[in-house]
């Protein structure tokens, strides 16, 4: 039971987030200011939504990190050259979730219970 609550909980959070990612595209493009404005704040408003919901940002830079680490040793060449070339942005992403991991975890209550929720 506690799985399928993690899986709604995730599901609320994708769906937030990519709606949101699709709002912010029109963000300049409203044929009015004022309609630009309200897109481009109910996009803030569900990444927000979304950043309460989903906590996974380093747990993504870790698998990505290491996914790309295995590519370097790809057969395929252009595999293996993305790979060599992303590894350097992909490290430095994995660096600044892990170092905001260690503030949350080593901050205050309130940090350390954001830190361990799903």
């Amino acid at each position: 039971m506690e799985n399928l609550h993690f899986e709604y909980l995730l599901q609320l959070g994708d769906n937030a987030l990519i709606l949101s990612q699709r709002l912010g595209e029109w963000c300049g493009h409203g044929p009015v200011l004022e309609q630009d404005i309200a897109l481009t704040n109910m996009a803030l408003d569900l990444l927000g939504q979304a950043r309460m919901l989903l906590a996974r940002q380093f747990y993504f830079d870790t698998w990505h990190f290491f996914h790309y680490k295995a590519l370097l040793d790809s057969r395929d060449e252009h595999l293996a050259a993305i790979a060599e070339k992303s590894l350097k942005e992909v490290t430095y992403h994995l660096r600044f979730s892990s170092e905001w991991i260690l503030r949350l975890g080593d901050g205050t209550e309130i940090s350390q219970k954001k830190c361990n929720r799903r």
